[in-house]
């Protein structure tokens, strides 16, 4: 098994998966790629029609881990024996905007004269 390892992917991103299928004798080979096993939620996976790589698309919810696991299959139909794996975390990607909002004008609240009254503490009151 292949262990791509861990990412944390944001909201707004995308990361390109590259596959080099080879055979026992080094060369290369065609293969077909499935991707499984993820949150459709929060991912959408496209592989290749050339089956050399693979969009991984966040879909925009915050959440995970998710594994996506990709698999490969022969032209004769067996299974290729490696699988790769990654784990995908969806992050909040920074802020863009600060999302202010101008509140309605009010009336002040009437102030008192003055030198009219006066604030006392708790410890000096009797």
């Amino acid at each position: 098994m292949t262990d791509l390892g861990a990412l944390n992917l944001g909201d707004n991103q995308l990361v390109e998966v590259t596959f080099d299928p080879k055979d026992a004798a080094g060369q290369s080979v065609a293969v077909t790629i499935d991707a499984a096993g993820f949150d459709a939620s929060l991912l959408k996976v496209d592989v290749a029609a050339d089956d050399l790589s693979a969009t991984i698309t966040a879909l925009g919810p915050i959440g995970g881990p998710t594994t996506v696991t990709f698999t490969g299959t022969n032209p004769d139909g067996s299974t290729v024996d490696d699988e790769a794996t990654v784990e995908i975390t969806v992050v909040a990607g920074p802020a863009v905007t600060l999302g202010a909002v101008l509140g309605t004008p009010q009336d002040q609240p009437p102030t008192s004269p003055v030198g009219r009254g006066r604030t006392m503490s708790a410890s000096r009151r009797r």
